[in-house]
């Protein structure tokens, strides 16, 4: 589990300062904090690593906030929120044609913050992979990561770092080194988003992790001190993966 990280492009020092601390207090990692579009652009090219944008629209100098929202858009990795204020209307229908997950209106609340990052992790999740529709999905996968919602805001889980799911009913269990999160989704659903090559079921009730498995045995899989159930219908495609000396 790590933290979602943020990067917030506000050209007025004071809020932005307010910004990070409202963020990090809520439980956000701060990947940076730049005043122009310059900056932004310099550090972001050689060191990417964020999951969402705080982007105010009006940027003091020749390019705006709306400039990097375009680059973000045109890339479609990650999702974005516009700061705005009292914003001229033509600049904020430029702005809505970036596409931008969520809005927040200065001056912020903390409230009014973790509700537009549930928004811009739900809407951004949902505009990539639209079959996604659960009423009550509690996680969304953004790229090579989980965002699941603990408590009041999301958890980052990288899709290598789970060992394995395991359907409870309704819900599904993903089960990592560090955590465990119950999703309201089944594990169908689970396994439609997590079609990577490294997991595969291996009973109706697992889908397993190949990269964390340390032994086997008969009808079991061990994944660290983790017994898995291999049943008949899913043995040959499972040790199939597997090569013996």
């Amino acid at each position: 589990m790590s933290k979602v990280k943020v990067v917030i492009l506000e050209d007025e020092v004071l809020v932005a300062r307010d910004l990070g601390n409202r963020l990090r207090h809520l439980g956000y990692e701060i990947a940076g904090t730049f005043h122009t579009y310059a900056d932004a652009k310099s550090h972001l090219s050689e060191r990417p690593d964020f999951d969402l944008m705080l982007i105010d629209i009006e940027l003091d100098g020749e390019l705006s906030g709306i400039d990097i929202a375009r680059e973000l858009q045109e890339t479609g990795e990650r999702p974005f929120i516009f700061l705005t204020s009292h914003a001229e209307p033509e600049i904020v229908k430029e702005a809505q044609s970036t596409g931008p997950s969520a809005y927040l209106i200065k001056p912020f609340r903390d409230r009014e913050i973790q509700i537009a990052i549930d928004l811009a992790v739900s809407n951004f999740a949902l505009k990539e992979a639209p079959e996604v529709n659960e009423e009550d999905a509690d996680s969304y996968l953004i790229n090579d990561s989980f965002f699941i919602k603990k408590k009041f805001r999301y958890d980052k889980v990288r899709v290598e770092d789970i060992l394995f799911a395991e359907a409870q009913r309704n819900y599904t269990l993903i089960k990592t080194r560090a955590e465990s999160y119950l999703l309201s989704l089944t594990l169908k659903t689970v396994i439609n988003r997590l079609t990577y090559p490294y997991f595969i079921q291996s009973h109706r009730s697992y889908l397993l992790n190949l990269m964390h498995i340390t032994g086997f045995e008969g009808n079991r899989v061990f994944i660290e001190e983790n017994e898995i159930p291999v049943s008949k219908n899913f043995r040959e495609a499972v040790f199939n993966r597997f090569r013996t000396l």
